[in-house]
This record gives structure tokens, C-alpha cells and sequence, in this order.
């Protein structure tokens, strides 16, 4: 483990001191998680340690109108972002809509429900949460119009549920060394630097800025350059 990096308790990350709580052995993050346990009772988990979440709005038979319906349960969508920046600080995230359509096909009304997608987006702030919300109704409400327009025999009667599934997202994880693919390595023209801790990143900027002809491979080589470089947030 490289100085000045501790391993969190509970995700094994190697971060810098100053992304603990102070006290713990966990990471702001996991330390974060432990304090909102119950509201999410009401999601439902997919994965181990909650990276995948969803939560299903049930609409009732009274959604007649789908531009009504997510004007009513938009506060709700709101807070379901909210509960994701506490659980995962960020995350990839998307709406989906099950929507009843009826037709009469030889005198017989028939429904048939479909589902639409937002589209995936990635929340980093809380302060986008009202916009990624917005983009997200808006483009549901395009899809119920448009094959409300190209399947003349398909009329909307109703929304039956909506969902939001949230998935962990972590732009700037650190990692360790992984071996160079054969058919590039066979190349000889890539420096992959075999360390052992999480600045791979610090390693291969190093490589670059201090060449070297022999063992251009080994992180011992580049060591007393690390400490050239400002890594602080």
C-alpha cells in the first residue's frame, strides 16, 4: 500500500486519508451509506451492496393522463435522485414507463401494454437533479405521443407504473496493474508499468516526462519522480 493511502473497511478501495471520516475505518462514502439504511426499505436491491437499486411507482387506475400522472409523482422522482446522491454520491440512472394501450381488433377491445425508456444519465450534483428529470419526462412523453401517432390502432388509456434503476458510477476509481494484450505488447512501443498499488495513472505520466531504456517496466524506476506531480484535490 503506498504512503499516504488507507483501504476502506467495507469497499477495499485504496483512497487518501483525507476521504475517511474521521474515527473509522471506512470511506466517507461507506461511512455515508450506514446512515441512510431505512428509506431504503422501499427500494428494491439487485446486487450485493446495493450498487444496482430500483423503485417501482404503482399509477393506479385514475392515470388517464400521462402528462398528469408525472406532474403527481414528480416530487417523487426528485427524491428517489436524492436517496441515490446519499447512497452512491453518483450514479448512472434511468426512468422507464409501462403504458396501457387498448384497440379493438373484430369488435373486441384488447389492451396491451408497453414499455418506454428515458435513456440512461449520469447525476453527479444534486443541483442537476431537476434538469435530468425534466429531460427524462419529457422524452417518455414523446414516445407515448409518437406511437399514439404511428400505430393508429393503438389508443393510450392509461400508465400503469413508472421506474427509476440506479447503478453505482464511479468516474475516477484508481486500479492497479493489468497485463498489456499480447497483440499489443508484441508491439514493443506501450510502457505499462507493473505497480502494485493505485498510481498507474502517476506511473504512466512519469514513463512519459523520464524515459528509460532498461527496465522501463519497473515502478522503483519512477518512484523519485511521484513526488514531482500535485495530487492533491
Amino acid at each position: 500500500m503506498c504512503v499516504g493511502m488507507r483501504k476502506c473497511g467495507d469497499c477495499k478501495r485504496l483512497l487518501r486519508k483525507g476521504l475517511y471520516e474521521p474515527k473509522s475505518d471506512l470511506c466517507a462514502t461507506c461511512e455515508r451509506k450506514k446512515s441512510v439504511p431505512r428509506k431504503w426499505r422501499r427500494y428494491t436491491s439487485t446486487s450485493v451492496n446495493n450498487t444496482f437499486v430500483l423503485r417501482r411507482f404503482l399509477a393506479g387506475d385514475g392515470a388517464l393522463d400521462p402528462m398528469g400522472y408525472f406532474r403527481s409523482v414528480r416530487d417523487e422522482l426528485r427524491q428517489t435522485l436524492q436517496d441515490g446522491v446519499d447512497l452512491h454520491t453518483s450514479f448512472r440512472w434511468l426512468l422507464s414507463a409501462s403504458v396501457v394501450f387498448e384497440r379493438t381488433v373484430e369488435d373486441i377491445s384488447q389492451e396491451t401494454r408497453f414499455d418506454f425508456y428515458s435513456g440512461e444519465q449520469i447525476l453527479l450534483r444534486v443541483d442537476q437533479i431537476d434538469e435530468q428529470v425534466e429531460s427524462a419526462v419529457d422524452r417518455l412523453l414523446t414516445q407515448i405521443q409518437e406511437i399514439s401517432e404511428r400505430e393508429s390502432n393503438f389508443v393510450f388509456k392509461r400508465v400503469f407504473s413508472s421506474t427509476v434503476r440506479l447503478a453505482r458510477y464511479n468516474p475516477i476509481g484508481g486500479s492497479s496493474f493489468i497485463v498489456t494484450p499480447k497483440e499489443l505488447a508484441n508491439k514493443q512501443a506501450i510502457i505499462n508499468v507493473k505497480n502494485t498499488d493505485s498510481r498507474c495513472f502517476l506511473y504512466a505520466i512519469a514513463s512519459a516526462i523520464h524515459p528509460v531504456e532498461i527496465n522501463a517496466c519497473r515502478p522503483s524506476i519512477y518512484d523519485p519522480y511521484i513526488s514531482e506531480f500535485n495530487v492533491k484535490a
